[in-house]
């Protein structure tokens, strides 16, 4: 499961990184996505997550799940997500659960 998360970047700069994580086949290993905030950005538009997450989805290809607005990364709310454990991502919950 891969966790995306930035800060002051305009819209076509994040768009440029997620189509570079895709031709370099990166998306095709996952089992999971999930967007954190992105926080800090000069895009004045409402829907700009969501225009994030339908880029995501577009480049999945529907192979698993993508997750939005998870509560990490630099804005308020800052859940803390731990590195190298297994993670499972229950869609139907909204659950994240981990092992090692």
């Amino acid at each position: 499961v891969l966790f995306i998360e930035d800060t002051g970047e305009p819209l076509y700069r994040i768009d440029r990184m997620l189509t570079h994580l895709h031709a370099a086949g990166k998306f095709a290993k996952l089992s999971g996505l999930i967007l954190g905030t992105f926080t800090d950005n000069d895009n004045k538009e409402v829907d700009w997550i969501e225009k994030i997450w339908q880029r995501v989805v577009e480049l999945a290809g529907g192979k698993y799940s993508v997750w939005a607005n998870f509560p990490s990364g630099h804005g308020t709310r800052n859940i803390t997500l731990p590195v190298g454990l297994t993670v499972a991502m229950d869609s139907g919950t909204a659950r994240l659960s981990f092992s090692d």
